[in-house]
């Protein structure tokens, strides 16, 4: 046997147990604060070996829904994975959003039944004018993605050719 056959036989099963996360991906966030569930959605992409993706966060003020939707930063480390916001690329807030607020989540993956999950935790950064907020994640994989209030909008703003290529 050719030691580049063996090499790559002796790498095939690291391989099968690499989580592929890409699609999308719908559930809440937990507010440890407010002690509210918030409607959250990703849709990630797997590029050249590369994680990226979108969210999606939904909230009310004054009873009028407001949704915002940031690229993301992804690395996957021993199993799991860390989500940081990047740019906020939409919204329709009332008003302007706090500067310099970024949340990170840290993501397992699992399997229950016949659905896959990603959980964990997150939290946003201190600044000068925020104290840090946590929360909890929940999120199930959906099969249908065009039902998805992230791909609706990712569509209207003219950004679903970037998602899942």
């Amino acid at each position: 046997m050719s030691m580049k056959l063996f090499f790559v036989i002796l790498l095939f099963p690291l391989q099968s147990f690499t989580q592929n996360i890409s699609g999308v991906w719908k559930g809440n966030l937990y507010n440890d604060t407010t002690r509210q569930f918030m409607p959250y959605e990703l849709a990630i992409n797997e590029d050249k070996g590369k994680l990226n993706g979108y969210s999606y966060t939904v909230f009310l003020i004054d009873s009028t829904k407001m949704v915002g939707i940031k690229t993301l930063k992804i690395k996957n480390k021993d199993d799991r994975f860390f989500i940081e916001d990047d740019k906020l690329i939409y919204n329709n807030y009332i008003e302007p959003p706090a500067k310099g607020v970024r949340m990170f989540s840290t993501l397992s993956y699992s399997e229950n039944d016949s659905t896959e999950v990603l959980s964990g935790s997150w939290n946003t950064n201190r600044t000068k004018e925020y104290n840090p907020l946590t929360g909890s994640i929940l999120l199930e994989k959906k099969k249908k993605i065009s039902k998805t209030e992230i791909v609706q909008k990712l569509n209207e703003i003219g950004l679903s050719d970037k998602l899942l290529s």
